[in-house]
């Protein structure tokens, strides 16, 4: 008998406890929803505030540059077998950037060299020395790779070009001054890099000495 009595009332503990854990996972999921809810209320705001802000940036953008044309350019030149001046696009004016691709003046043969220099093996040295010797002047493309190895060549090449632009060709709103303090600033910088290329170091001494030249 008391057995028994102990029998009833331990499943009726266990019927309280799956009634009421039942009643509990019911307000745990409630809470969850709400949770969640919530959460996706937050991401959706800030949704249409990245949006909101993307659109500001955007009428900006096109308020910044509305008078740039958004439309498709293209370019194009073609070769001849009469060793005349290749026909070229007209669509985009290069002279507006003191530029062309063929000058349309020229009434001599001319060639221009050009280089792409990246993983060149160690033979741009030899060839700013033909040059040099040849007198003859080129433009190196260089590529990343080639500016990493040489940052110190690269650096001393830029200063002779951008000296000898600034003695023959300066930019019209620059002063005496402003002049005379690239030059001092170039100086500075080649003389952080002497003995990379001596060649090439005495093309800028040169060009660094006509700084009286500077108007």
């Amino acid at each position: 008998m008391r057995n028994w009595i102990i029998h009833i009332r331990k499943r009726g503990c266990v019927g309280a406890f799956m009634k009421y854990r039942r009643i509990f996972q019911m307000i745990l999921v409630c809470i969850t929803g709400i949770l969640l809810s919530g959460c996706r209320g937050q991401i959706e705001e800030q949704k249409k505030k990245k949006q909101d802000t993307h659109q500001d940036s955007t009428i900006q953008i096109y308020k910044t540059v509305g008078n740039v044309s958004q439309g498709i350019e293209s370019w194009w030149f073609k070769r001849n077998e009469e060793h005349q001046q290749p026909e070229v696009s007209q669509k985009i004016d290069l002279s507006k950037y003191d530029a062309y691709y063929v000058d349309p003046k020229c009434t001599e043969k001319k060639i221009y060299l050009t280089f792409d220099c990246g993983y060149e093996n160690g033979f741009t040295p030899k060839i700013l020395d033909v040059l040099k010797r040849q007198k003859v002047v080129a433009a190196f493309f260089v590529t990343k790779p080639f500016i990493r190895e040489e940052a110190k060549l690269v650096k001393l090449a830029d200063k002779i070009c951008n000296l000898r632009d600034i003695l023959a060709a300066p930019p019209a709103d620059w002063s005496p001054e402003r002049k005379q303090g690239y030059f001092d600033w170039a100086a500075k910088v080649v003389a952080g890099v002497r003995g990379v290329h001596p060649e090439l170091e005495a093309v800028f001494d040169g060009l660094l000495a006509r700084h009286a030249e500077l108007r």
